[in-house]
């Protein structure tokens, strides 16, 4: 009994148990995921995209290199750089509904192929850093 709990404690998949740990295994869990945290991740991105562009018409025009100027263009580059580490999220986010039809396939393998195994990190990826937005 002992050693079959060590071993299923080694056995153990990071991403499966975040999987697990959103309850991604459920129905109720996956549309819960979806609305209040994918949702508001990528309405998030939209804004913040939405704002780069106010701003850079703004500083395209600007007929001289004033302060605002620099302090627009500050502003821009800022919300480029959330924007750039926001964006593999946004690309994974793409594939969530076929991603999530193979949750099922995942939690139920003993040990995951290859492609099992990116789908899973994905997801996981998905879940951290959504619940890291909060």
């Amino acid at each position: 009994m002992i050693a079959t709990l060590i071993s299923t404690i080694l056995l153990a998949n990071p991403s499966v148990d975040i999987l697990l740990e959103h309850h991604l295994e459920t129905t109720e869990g996956r549309t819960l995921f979806l609305t209040e945290k994918l949702t508001p991740y990528v309405a998030h991105a939209d804004e913040l995209n939405r704002e780069i562009i106010a701003l850079s018409e703004q500083v395209s025009k600007s007929t001289e290199l004033d302060q605002e100027t620099l302090a627009l263009s500050a502003q821009v580059t800022e919300k480029m750089a959330i924007m750039k580490e926001m964006i593999p999220t946004l690309q994974n986010a793409l594939n969530v509904s076929v991603d999530f039809e193979q949750i099922d396939a995942l939690i139920e393998s003993e040990t995951l192929t290859a492609e099992q195994q990116e789908i899973a990190d994905r997801i996981a990826a998905l879940c951290l850093v959504t619940d890291a937005a909060e």
